[in-house]
């Protein structure tokens, strides 16, 4: 009798160590099925702020250099750089003492038109073992400048495909630091300085304008037969790492009113 039991504890005991080989077994399987899964949503993600950094960065130094604009008015100048060995299309921030400044509200919306211009150059996902399906035209940017840096969210819908399994990932934020706003806020206060002297120049206002930014101004001058045109070039020097090199705009005067 007591070599029964025996026998029945033993094979209760091997019955137990088998369901819990088998229950870890799988427990380990479906915890590495789990983590693959994540990884490689992960691994959009970090593609997708990287790629997102990268299109804002490449966006301020455009758009800095064309007076806040990526689609230029018609009537800017047309000015071939040979400082900077670029050919630049120029607004008129101040025309004849018209006040034609880009204001904020569309700073931004032009800073998200570029951004979604330059988001395709490197949102490439070839090279994942997941397939990600979106659509560019779906995706949504709301850029926020600061003085001394610029923010911007975007909602950019991505399936991500693998096992017979789908993800799906949609809300991006990235910040740069840069003077972006800085740039924008001098070149008004230039323009405001600019319409106390409708009949000259004050390059050494500006000159102290600057200072309170800690920029420079330089200027180049496109004289016609009935008009000249200041191109205005901003540079600070307080940090090399920011993606804003110069910002550019100008003002046209009248020369027949004078």
């Amino acid at each position: 009798m007591n070599s029964k039991r025996g026998q029945v504890t033993i094979f209760v005991i091997i019955a137990i160590v088998i369901i819990a080989g088998v229950v870890l077994v799988f427990s380990l399987n479906k915890g590495s099925f789990f983590n693959s899964k994540n990884k490689d949503v992960q691994d959009v993600q970090d593609h997708v702020d990287v790629c997102l950094e990268k299109s804002l960065k490449s966006a301020l130094f455009s758009n800095s250099i064309q007076g806040g604009y990526f689609d230029t008015p018609l009537d800017s100048v047309h000015y071939q750089s040979r400082e900077y060995n670029l050919d630049q299309i120029i607004p008129y921030y101040l025309e004849n003492g018209v006040d034609k400044a880009i204001n904020r509200e569309n700073l931004e919306v032009e800073l998200n038109k570029a951004v979604k211009n330059n988001i395709n150059d490197c949102l490439n996902f070839s090279q994942f073992n997941s397939e990600v399906n979106y659509s560019s035209e779906n995706f949504i940017f709301d850029s926020s400048i600061a003085d001394d840096s610029v923010e911007i969210s975007a909602i950019m819908p991505l399936y991500i495909a693998r096992n017979g399994s789908t993800s799906f990932l949609k809300d991006f934020k990235t910040l740069v630091p840069t003077l972006y706003g800085d740039y924008y806020r001098l070149a008004l206060s230039m323009n405001e300085e600019q319409k106390n002297y409708p009949d000259s120049v004050c390059l050494s206002c500006f000159d102290s304008l600057a200072q309170n930014y800690s920029m420079e101004v330089f200027t180049n001058e496109i004289t016609e037969s009935s008009s000249q045109v200041n191109i205005y070039y901003l540079i600070s020097n307080q940090s090399k790492n920011d993606p804003v090199k110069f910002y550019s705009f100008a003002h046209k005067f009248n020369l027949e009113k004078k």
